[in-house]
């Protein structure tokens, strides 16, 4: 337990600069877009921008957990690690998912002043607050999926050995598998598989819309359908991703 806690605060302290970085850019592209709602007299501005923001966090992440892998194999430290592979991912996964969810947490918080500011709703009125709820943890879920997909990349590219033009060839082969990954997921939605999985447990999920209309911009939300059934499929594609990482890692990864 001492251990993982250890680990817990260097990975934190590796995260801790980022984060604030990520805070300070959220805030001041919140100010910018306080300004320009103010100066076009459109309060939707702000709502937009603030869907961006909202919406950018399913890469933060895998952003996240880039960056501090990165600068774990600059230190080289995880050379002299006792522990295992799969205990160093989990402490990066967890430290990256706590302030992911400060960072979302803030971003929603500053979209909730902006009423208050501008007075006028963020949300739409036939919107719940339970349906901004699920958005929010749809965000999580696609947020941590995405990540284990980076993190699972990143170490694949890590795993080549082979030095000089052939080894920096085959990383970058490996870099653009991120292509490969989208396109497999496309056919995969258009699957007989995907369409059983979908019927166990239907549920509804908001999702940011933009409207266009006489020459102006609204924004709000649209109702997506997905299943339990899908969650539970992603989830342990998610698993597998961190348990296939880690045994690359353990194995082949020369950091």
């Amino acid at each position: 337990m001492d251990v993982m806690k250890g680990l817990i605060v260097k990975d934190w302290k590796l995260s801790f600069k980022a984060m604030w970085q990520n805070l300070s850019v959220l805030f001041i592209v919140w100010l910018i877009s306080i300004g320009l709602a103010m100066y076009y007299n459109d309060p939707l501005i702000v709502t937009g921008i603030g869907g961006i923001l909202l919406s950018a966090h399913i890469f933060y992440i895998g952003v996240d957990i880039a960056i501090s892998l990165h600068k774990e194999t600059k230190s080289m430290q995880w050379l002299h690690n006792p522990n295992s592979s799969l205990t160093l991912l989990s402490s990066k996964l967890f430290v990256s998912f706590i302030t992911f969810l400060f960072s979302l947490l803030i971003t929603g918080g500053l979209l909730l002043l902006s009423t208050s500011l501008l007075e006028t709703p963020i949300w739409k009125q036939s919107e719940e607050l339970w349906e901004i709820g699920v958005l929010f943890l749809a965000i999580v879920f696609v947020s941590l999926y995405l990540g284990t997909w980076l993190m699972f990349i990143w170490t694949m590219i890590k795993c080549v050995s082979i030095k000089g033009a052939i080894g920096s060839t085959i990383q970058a082969l490996i870099g653009l598998l991120g292509l490969l990954i989208f396109y497999l997921h496309q056919l995969f939605f258009k699957s007989t598989v995907y369409g059983k999985l979908n019927e166990l447990g239907k549920l509804s999920f908001p999702t940011f819309e933009a409207t266009f209309e006489n020459e102006a911009v609204s924004f709000g939300m649209q109702m997506e359908d997905t299943s339990l059934g899908i969650i539970a499929f992603y989830a342990l594609i998610s698993i597998g991703l961190l348990l296939l990482s880690a045994w690359c890692m353990e194995k082949k990864m020369e950091m």
